[in-house]
């Protein structure tokens, strides 16, 4: 893949990366990781010093980017099996009886 010409082009492959990511998605799984962490977890810890730990940066890092990439194998492997499931001379006006 090339790298884009032209700053326009640039925030183009920028937007459709997270599109196919699901950008929403995953952070909305990082803002309920720190929540978790912060209200459930470690009540009693500082919300700073939770929201700073190395570990859960890590732990938070590694979900994102599994994510990311179930989300991107997804995006290649189901439009081919709904391809290859569709039937080739489907008719919508078919009967049964």
């Amino acid at each position: 893949m090339d790298p884009p010409k032209s700053p326009f082009r640039f925030w183009l492959f920028v937007l459709g990366i997270f599109a196919v990511v699901r950008g929403h998605n995953i952070a909305l799984l990082i803002l309920a990781q720190y929540l978790t962490a912060l209200y459930i977890l470690a009540p009693q810890i500082s919300s700073l010093e939770v929201l700073l730990d190395p570990q859960l940066f890590v732990l938070v890092l590694a979900t994102a980017l599994s994510t990311a990439a179930g989300f991107i194998i997804n995006n290649f492997t189901i439009p081919k099996r709904i391809a290859s499931t569709t039937p080739k001379n489907s008719s919508s006006n078919t009967s049964f009886h």
